[in-house]
């Protein structure tokens, strides 16, 4: 028991002994944990700083393969550079001898321009030269044409006159040749001899073919000579005969021949006359005023008895006046009314006589003459005008065709000129 005792005390010292080792290992193990939690901190602490330090590590291993890379490109770029500035080197040089051959060629070019300019500028002048002139040619052409037209109606003009001439001149020619303004027994008489009719007489015609008078005078002087105007003129006495046995033989109607005088007759005396002018109321001797013709000059007195006797009166008046006064006289008006002792013959004419026919047939000559030469003048005038615009459409034509020569010498040089701007640039 004590033994026991012994060993309970034994194993209370021990107990004891060993609740203060397990108090102080406790105490050791408090010491240790709170050892191990400062630990642990500081091992979280480092951990967490390992860990930036393996990200920053990792981020400066990213940015020193990125540099790695840059550097490679960089080097790569490097290179390329260097064989740019090399190729630089090659094309600069080239450029300096291209730069030296477009020099020179720029000289020629602006040589080549300058001369091209002036080329241009001679054409443009030539140009507009030919051009005035081809405006100018269509200016006169169109004149000309303008008065080629006018010209063709005046031409026109004139040939209808001349026709309405030449027709009114033949008419009178053939009323005075067929004598259609004779009696119809000298009417017929010479139609008889146009067909051949009586070969044995010859006349010379109607006596109103030898007589002219001023053209005032012609009317009373056909109304006061009307028979003797009708005289058929024949050479001689046996013309005259043979005349008279043919109307009788084979005609109706009455005829007066005429027998032609033979050169210096003798003139008869006169009767008493009064004087001319206005106190007596006479404008003129109405033989003053009449002309025979073809060997019957100077021989109207002769011939025509009652010419000599026959006076020009201002007025009816005057002249019943003079004709009671003289009346073996006969006083004639301008109007055809005659006055003789106690009578006094008028009346109404129809149509113109034979001495107005053949005055308005000279007239009408003469003027046919100045109207024909005014026609062919015109003519040739016209003849004139057509050869000149025939030169001018020439002209023109040759004008047109240099204009379009130099129209496409000018487009050529514009082209040209351009080429060469562009060459330039």
């Amino acid at each position: 028991s004590q033994d026991l005792g012994l060993r309970l005390d034994k194993l209370d010292e021990e107990i004891a002994g060993h609740k203060r080792n397990v108090d102080d290992l406790e105490g050791q193990i408090s010491q240790a944990r709170d050892r191990m939690l400062e630990i642990n901190q500081q091992r979280e602490s480092l951990q967490a700083k390992v860990r930036e330090r393996e990200k920053a590590i990792e981020t400066g291993r990213q940015v020193i393969l990125r540099l790695l890379g840059e550097a490679s490109t960089l080097k790569n770029q490097l290179a390329q550079i260097e064989e740019y500035l090399a190729g630089i080197d090659r094309e600069t040089a080239r450029s300096t001898r291209e730069e030296q051959v477009s020099a020179a060629e720029i000289g020629r070019l602006e040589a080549a321009r300058k001369q091209l300019s002036e080329t241009v500028a001679q054409r443009q002048l030539e140009l507009e030269s030919v051009t005035g002139e081809r405006r100018h040619t269509e200016e006169e052409l169109a004149d000309r044409r303008l008065s080629s037209v006018e010209l063709r109606r005046e031409i026109d003009a004139l040939k209808n006159e001349v026709s309405q001439i030449r027709a009114r001149k033949e008419s009178l020619e053939q009323v005075l040749a067929h004598r259609t303004y004779t009696t119809d027994s000298v009417k017929r008489l010479f139609a008889s001899l146009e067909k051949g009719k009586a070969t044995n007489l010859k006349p010379l015609g109607v006596l109103a073919d030898y007589v002219e008078v001023d053209p005032q005078y012609e009317k009373p002087t056909e109304e006061f000579l009307h028979e003797e105007l009708e005289y058929v003129v024949v050479p001689t006495w046996e013309q005259a005969e043979c005349g008279l046995d043919f109307i009788r033989a084979e005609l109706d109607g009455r005829a007066t021949f005429l027998v032609h005088p033979e050169p210096n007759g003798q003139d008869h005396g006169h009767l008493p006359e009064p004087a001319i002018g206005p106190e007596t109321g006479l404008v003129a001797r109405l033989s003053d005023s009449l002309r025979l013709t073809n060997g019957f000059k100077d021989r109207a007195t002769d011939l025509l008895p009652r010419l000599s006797l026959c006076f020009l009166a201002e007025d009816r008046h005057a002249a019943q006046r003079l004709g009671v006064s003289y009346p073996h006289l006969y006083f004639l008006l301008p109007d055809g009314v005659c006055y003789h002792g106690h009578t006094v013959t008028g009346g109404k004419k129809t149509g113109a006589g034979p001495l107005a026919m053949k005055r308005e047939a000279r007239e009408l000559t003469v003027k046919l003459q100045g109207r024909q030469a005014k026609l062919d003048d015109q003519l040739a005038r016209q003849e004139g005008l057509q050869q000149e615009i025939l030169g001018f459409e020439a002209d023109l034509e040759r004008l047109r065709a240099l204009q379009q020569a130099r129209e496409k010498d000018r487009v050529a040089l514009d082209h040209e000129m351009r080429k060469l701007g562009e060459d330039l640039s």
